[in-house]
């Protein structure tokens, strides 16, 4: 089919295959677990979090963080981590299913390839 070229697609295609050979997968990925981890504990340390996942271990599990924070809405925490430079989302998030003891009340703030940064004060209940 005729038409323009998404050239600027195609290099950045380029690019992150190169940065992916350079580091290596292996690498990248363990690197993303340690990053979630620490991001995992911190949110663990705080009062009022909610979190949904096991904590992040290579081999295991993925890097994807799912929690929610009491009395703040995901979408608003969605929004506060986003300008702190984490890369989150609450629209696109994963439901549990309900059970007595871990039904969130409403969305749950989805949070993966994070980078360090720290978590708003705002968000720390108490």
């Amino acid at each position: 089919e005729s038409g323009t070229l998404n050239t600027a697609g195609i290099i950045g295609l380029g690019a992150g295959i190169d940065f992916v050979n350079q580091r290596g997968p292996e690498r990248i990925a363990r690197h993303e677990t340690y990053i979630a981890r620490c991001v995992y504990e911190g949110l663990a340390g705080i009062q009022g979090v909610k979190l949904y996942t096991a904590p992040p271990q290579y081999g295991v599990n993925l890097p994807v963080l799912s929690f929610n924070v009491e009395g703040i809405s995901s979408e608003e925490v969605t929004s506060q981590l986003n300008r702190a430079g984490f890369a989150c989302g609450a629209a696109c998030t994963v439901r549990l299913p309900p059970t007595k003891s871990s039904a969130p009340s409403a969305s749950a703030v989805r949070s993966g390839s994070v980078q360090g940064h720290s978590i708003p004060r705002s968000m720390h209940a108490g």
